[in-house]
């Protein structure tokens, strides 16, 4: 864990990988230290819980549900943007984390400019994040990784399909 870069932001265009790249990062995580707490969420997830929290006027659960990780990852962070009330709430989970030393990941599909807008007390602490900028793998990379699945189930794939899902 001490190697995993905090904060860090995956940036890259839909779809390059990054939901699959985040979930092999927990898979990882939780083989090599299987007492971190690791937690995915997709933004959907997020904000639904959120909205729950709001109506019971409690958030104390919705917030306690994401600190308590060792590491939170969260998936198509970029629709924070425009949502004070929802940015509010993740600076204060995200302060708490980062002060504890606990390890946060934001996936964007986009740029990694996409955060500036971002309520002044997120965007202080947002601006030490690493960021990575991911693009989607070109025809070569695309059509190996195909070629592969092809040998390990030729009954699948033709050679026909793989240059077309390749060119696409």
């Amino acid at each position: 864990l001490n190697d995993f870069p905090n904060p860090l932001i995956l940036c890259g265009p839909s779809p390059c990988g990054k939901t699959h790249l985040i979930y092999a990062i927990k898979n990882y995580l939780k083989s090599n230290e299987p007492s971190l707490k690791v937690c995915v969420v997709p933004f959907d997830d997020f904000i639904s819980l959120f909205v729950e929290g709001l109506h019971k006027k409690d958030l104390s659960e919705f917030k306690a549900r994401y600190e308590s990780n060792d590491v939170l990852m969260l998936d198509n962070a970029q629709f924070l943007a425009g949502l004070s009330g929802t940015q509010e709430y993740f600076a204060e989970i995200f302060h708490e984390m980062y002060l504890s030393g606990k390890r946060i990941l934001l996936v964007s599909d986009r740029p990694s400019k996409w955060y500036k807008p971002l309520y002044d007390n997120l965007n202080d602490k947002i601006e030490i994040f690493q960021i990575v900028d991911i693009e989607a793998p070109d025809y070569s990379i695309r059509k190996k990784y195909l070629q592969g699945i092809a040998n390990q189930k030729p009954d699948i794939l033709t050679a026909n399909m793989i240059e077309y899902i390749s060119a696409s």
